[in-house]
């Protein structure tokens, strides 16, 4: 029997990166797998639970982010009393500028992210009035799927998907006191004309919750196009420099016990273990034997620490480069001059207007009677004379590695496109304190 419990093509060909990109966003507790073991060695789970992700990805995103939300969306051109009651919560829980917030998340991090727009089941012949669509707690809301639950899906000869499987969890309790978590395949597919709605769960269609829903097309809008994760360069490097400063701590925590170092031949020297203490020393046969205890002369740290100094350096300049670069041009489109200079920036706000937009759209399909109207809204993107220019951000990487800026009054100027704003004492001091700590790390 077919079921939608398999791994399209297209999304296996990708899912590593996928995985890879989010393992190392949500922090150190899923990046440690990353972590590479010393052959033989036997204290790995130890050196795994003392490592500690610097996480430049989730800085990267999360910069991303308060550029383009600088300011709020404009909610102006939603004109329908109930979309504007709705969009207080749009999700159930955020309001529609919260949400936009995390559909850029999303998108920045996985290459692309969806929206879909749902209501509670019901039975369209029973809800005709508004007053039965308020009496059955009906109402349409937003909700953001992830890449990563969506395997696989079908679109048509438009580029409309005609089948859409959400792969998710659902809580299922098992006594009186105790619930437990399973799976199950949400599947939205286009028969005749209409979305029908099919939960499946260990491999087969649960018939009672199959819904049909009086829609044209499956209630689902795509933001954003990258196949490849946008930050999966970074994501690598960011592992590397996990290994890095994993190695040098384990470097310091060895390096920073002398050992001994025994020359010649012991009195004697049997199979048993000699021993030393205050009074009883080592015999040698012979007057050139000795005794010493060394140290590691710091040369490998070194070496690791400018490995790692220069992984600091690439990320930086990744992160930096999201909040500035000016997108490529064709030299026909230069020599014409018929493109304005847009930032990545400018790009990510204009795909979550369009696609929130798109979504308010497909609101109108679970009306019950009458016209929602036109509503819209507008992400601003007045950021964008506030970017900062490529040679401004190269003059603020070069003091960086000059160990003039800390990483975070980096992040602050992409964020509000200053350049070198003025610090008053409290902020000099705490621009004091962060780079004494990051040099303390650095050596």
């Amino acid at each position: 029997m077919a079921t939608p419990d398999f791994e399209s093509e297209e999304y296996k060909a990708y899912k590593h990166q996928l995985i890879k990109v989010n393992d190392i966003y949500k922090g150190t507790d899923t990046a440690v797998k990353y972590l590479r073991k010393f052959e033989k060695e036997a204290d790995f789970e130890i050196r795994q639970q003392d490592t500690n992700l610097d996480n430049y990805v989730f800085r990267t995103v999360d910069t991303i982010k308060n550029i383009v939300f600088r300011k709020p969306i404009d909610i102006t051109n939603l004109t329908n009393p109930l979309v504007i009651e709705w969009a207080e919560k749009i999700n159930h829980k955020d309001n529609l500028n919260e949400f936009s917030k995390k559909i850029l998340t999303s998108r920045v991090r996985d290459g692309f992210t969806f929206i879909l727009v749902d209501s509670v089941a019901y039975k369209s012949e029973e809800i005709i009035t508004k007053a039965d669509q308020e009496k059955a707690g009906i109402r349409p809301y937003f909700v953001n799927i992830l890449r990563s639950q969506v395997k696989n899906w079908q679109v048509d000869e438009y580029g409309q998907f005609s089948v859409f499987s959400i792969f998710e969890t659902y809580e299922e309790k098992t006594d009186r006191f105790k619930t437990e978590v399973k799976e199950q395949i949400r599947v939205y597919e286009l028969i005749e004309g209409k979305v029908q709605v099919s939960i499946w769960r260990d491999g087969a269609e649960v018939s009672e919750f199959t819904q049909i829903l009086n829609i044209p097309i499956v209630p689902v809008v795509q933001v954003g196009r990258d196949m490849i994760p946008p930050l999966y360069d970074q994501a690598k490097i960011n592992i590397a420099h996990l290994n890095r400063n994993s190695e040098k701590a384990n470097y310091v925590r060895v390096g920073a016990c002398p050992f001994p170092i025994i020359k010649g031949q012991l009195e004697n020297d049997t199979s048993k273990p000699q021993t030393l203490s205050i009074n009883q020393g080592l015999h040698f046969t012979d007057e050139n034997g000795s005794f010493s205890w060394a140290e590691t002369s710091g040369s490998n740290y070194e070496m690791i620490q400018t490995e790692i100094k220069y992984l600091e350096e690439q990320m930086e300049r990744t992160s930096v480069e999201f909040a500035t670069q000016i997108k490529n041009t064709t030299a026909t489109e230069v020599e014409k001059a018929s493109t304005s200079n847009e930032s990545k920036l400018t790009d990510y706000a204009t795909e979550i207007e369009q696609g929130i937009n798109t979504a308010l759209e497909l609101l109108e399909w679970y009306k019950t009677n009458g016209s929602l109207g036109e509503n819209t809204i507008t992400v601003n993107k007045d950021f964008d004379s506030n970017i900062l220019t490529n040679e401004q951000a190269n003059f603020l990487l070069n003091l960086r590695t000059q160990g003039v800026l800390s990483y975070e009054l980096l992040m602050d100027m992409l964020i509000q496109g200053e350049l070198l704003p003025y610090l008053d004492k409290k902020e000099r001091e705490t621009e004091k304190l962060l780079l004494r700590d990051e040099l303390g790390t650095i050596g």
